[in-house]
């Protein structure tokens, strides 16, 4: 054999085995992290609640609840929960997920009595993570409180994420033909091209739909009171914010999808304003406080990659903002990979998630605040641990890399408190 041709293949062998090492050393730590983590720890009984014990400070007017992965059973079933006690001891009146505001203003159409099914309602959701039946059973109990409350009583959902415009295209068509008494715009067809998948906004015909947009919102302020008059107060106000949420969404996608931290810095600052906006609108109509959920990365109050929504949330608001965290020792996740979707298992090898094994639920609720600053479970909270965080993408390497599917911080830096589960399932999504 040629020398350089022997070097050449004992180099590439060479390569190949520090790899398999190091993919092994790996899942060593991966596993060897995990056994560490389940030990018990006492005084976590003394502080433990479970959800309906729950308490929340006067303060607080946005209650974010996370989730550690968006494809479990357990966490969409959080949402229901956590919504109910903030309603019937909070007086919380609104909910907001994480979807589009033009899919959270459908969804709200019909808990409000509109026609359809809450499956037509929850499958109206671009996000696949969503069309479950934890999410019907969430807007059933939703539409259902709203049949049996006065009109000042009702429930409200919303979105707050902007990537799919679709939907806030086709409320604004139909608001604008609804009141076109009031200003005939006869090209609304203009808007189409936001009804696409991919939007190419160097394209001279999006370039014409937005300025149509333009032309929209300005038209809409100008004559606030005839377009109320011709509808109502509250389609005015929606039809609104779908034509900023709207322009949101072109301003995110001016940026590459690729430039991870520009891209989601702006997504979390563009969804932190849609809050502001949500939370702005329910005082209006005098109710004090909002409910959100999101993934753990969007409603913590710091976040290593990028500035979240919760730190834009928490830079406003202070102590009237609360984040609820949650994370699982065990979980077998539903998530997209190449082919659609695949369940898959991890351990966050968090040893507070460890802890609800001992519990009679396997899921405990610890409040922060209420730990005593002199006590261990104090230290524990104010150091960097090992905590589960799963997004919607899988590849074979998460099986060895601890960063893919966990991620280390002091747990009080980034919630007020945490819902801890043992085990998670994974959600089953429903046909359309």
């Amino acid at each position: 054999m040629n020398p350089k041709k022997k070097t050449v293949k004992i180099i590439i062998i060479a390569i190949f085995i520090i790899f398999l090492v190091e993919l092994l050393g790996g899942w060593i730590l991966l596993n060897f992290k995990a056994w560490v983590a389940a030990k018990r720890i006492e005084e976590v009984e003394d502080y433990a609640q479970t959800v309906e014990q729950l308490t929340i400070p006067d303060s607080a007017q946005i209650i974010a609840l996370g989730e550690a992965a968006h494809g479990n059973k357990e966490f969409q079933e959080l949402k229901l929960s956590v919504l109910k006690e903030l309603v019937e001891k909070y007086e919380v009146k609104s909910f907001a997920l994480e979807t589009d505001f033009g899919e959270g203003v459908v969804v709200n159409e019909y808990i409000h009595g509109g026609d359809g099914t809450a499956e037509n309602a929850v499958n109206n959701l671009s996000f696949t993570i969503y069309q479950t039946q934890q999410m019907i059973d969430l807007v059933t109990w939703m539409r259902e409180y709203n049949d049996n409350v006065p009109d000042g009583e009702k429930l409200s959902f919303y979105g707050f994420d902007l990537q799919n415009p679709r939907t806030d295209v086709e409320y604004i068509k139909g608001y604008l033909d609804k009141t076109k008494a009031v200003h005939d715009f006869n090209e609304t067809d203009t808007l189409n091209v936001l009804l696409e998948e991919d939007i190419t906004l160097s394209d001279e015909s999006t370039q014409n739909a937005v300025e149509m947009l333009k032309t929209v919102k300005a038209e809409l302020e100008n004559s606030r009171e005839k377009y109320i008059e011709n509808s109502d107060q509250e389609e005015y106000e929606l039809a609104l914010h779908c034509v900023d949420n709207i322009l949101y969404c072109v301003d995110l996608f001016s940026i590459d999808l690729n430039e991870y931290g520009s891209y989601n810095n702006k997504r979390d600052e563009l969804m932190a304003q849609n809050v502001m906006w949500i939370l702005e609108h329910e005082q209006e109509k005098e109710n004090a406080r909002i409910m959100i959920a999101g993934h753990n990365g969007h409603i913590a109050k710091a976040n290593g990659y990028y500035t979240s929504m919760g730190d834009n949330l928490n830079q406003k608001y202070g102590d009237r903002y609360l984040a609820i965290g949650t994370d699982y020792f065990n979980t077998t996740d539903n998530i997209a990979n190449n082919s659609g979707r695949g369940n898959y298992s991890f351990c966050s090898a968090d040893p507070l998630a460890a802890q609800a094994k001992f519990m009679d639920s396997q899921m405990y609720y610890l409040d922060f605040k209420q730990i005593d600053s002199n006590s261990k479970l104090y230290s524990m909270i104010h150091s960097k641990m090992s905590m589960g965080s799963l997004g919607e993408g899988y590849s074979f390497l998460m099986e060895f890399l601890n960063s893919s599917h966990r991620i280390s911080e002091a747990p009080a830096k980034l919630y007020d408190g945490m819902i801890f589960v043992y085990s998670a399932n994974p959600i089953e999504t429903i046909e359309k």
